[in-house]
């Protein structure tokens, strides 16, 4: 049996995401992940910026010998500007912002434009974001749109008892929970049966305990669809002090819709509210009022659909533009 090629998947996601899975199954590639993590210490009262840096030298040597003369996708907006200066050490590369590039005018601003110059593909994670460049003067006549999702199949969903109740999953910061998103927080609160939170990472300067909510143990990411089950209501939260959180692509918001959740989106965002626009049914307001005009669950099902496979689409148009160029 003839062996598969191999692609090397730098990333700094602790998730597995869809298009790798693709790649394996449809067309028999061997995807070797590279995953970054921070030093042990970085989220301890201890933080060492020293031993974070050398783990990522550390990584960076590690990187540079695997994808010698191999396909390679980088994912993660800090690894495409770190490896975009070794390119012509891979036979291909694919270049992932999972993350806005810097907007604002100074070096990090102009290394992206010259990244999106130059590399021949690169992916950002929703069309708002692709607009938001455009209109910055960054090169997007060869950028393309990848979802950032977790999987390439539809979670079939069974008739469930609804509790009226809420989860919010992911990391826990003031960069997620500000005055803003916090206050909006307490009409979910008050009109939810019950509002839990499932912190993946939970930042060592957040001191907000939020009076009603429940705070779930951490589980690994592959058992998250199997708390989200048992919910109704999604909560996403970002404050609107970056571009990158105002133009929101969250993974999570996904993960809620494929387990069957309607998502609640605290504070206003352009990112966000451009899915709702279209797929009004996926949402409910942060006063949950379950039975919006827009609402019966004939037409949730169908809006879940439609929003679930367009984004599995892309991973799947992704995954074959790698085949085909490697």
């Amino acid at each position: 049996m003839k062996k598969s090629k191999e692609i090397i998947l730098v990333t700094w996601s602790h998730v597995d995401l869809a298009f790798a899975e693709i790649l394996k199954k449809k067309y028999n590639f061997e995807v070797k992940i590279l995953r970054y993590k921070h030093h042990i210490s970085w989220n301890s009262s201890s933080r060492s910026y020293f031993k974070n840096l050398f783990n990522l030298i550390y990584f960076v040597f590690k990187v540079l010998f695997s994808v010698r003369g191999k396909v390679s996708i980088f994912f993660g907006h800090h690894l495409c500007r770190i490896f975009f200066i070794f390119v012509k050490l891979t036979k291909k590369s694919f270049f992932i912002y999972n993350e806005l590039p810097s907007l604002n005018e100074g070096p990090i601003s102009y290394l992206d434009k010259v990244i999106f110059k130059n590399v021949d593909h690169i992916f950002v994670s929703n069309k708002s974001r692709l607009n938001l460049l455009k209109v910055n003067s960054f090169d997007v006549s060869k950028c393309k749109i990848l979802e950032n999702i977790t999987f390439n199949e539809l979670f079939e969903i069974r008739d469930r008892v609804l509790r009226n109740n809420a989860i919010f999953t992911g990391t826990i910061s003031y960069k997620r929970f500000g005055s803003q998103a916090s206050k909006a927080l307490e009409s979910v609160i008050d009109q939810a049966s019950s509002v839990d939170i499932l912190p993946s990472f939970l930042d060592r300067k957040f001191k907000e305990s939020f009076d009603g909510v429940r705070w779930l143990e951490g589980v690994s990411h592959p058992e998250v669809n199997n708390v989200l089950k048992d919910y109704e209501f999604g909560i996403l939260s970002y404050e609107n002090d970056s571009h990158n959180n105002f133009y929101a692509a969250p993974l999570k918001i996904y993960e809620y819709v494929n387990m069957g959740l309607r998502v609640i989106s605290l504070v206003p965002n352009k990112g966000i509210d451009t899915i709702k626009k279209k797929y009004p049914e996926l949402f409910v307001d942060i006063e949950l009022n379950p039975y919006s005009s827009c609402y019966t669950l004939d037409s949730y099902k169908e809006a879940r659909k439609a929003f679930l496979s367009d984004a599995i689409k892309t991973n799947q148009d992704f995954a074959e533009i790698v085949h085909l160029h490697c």
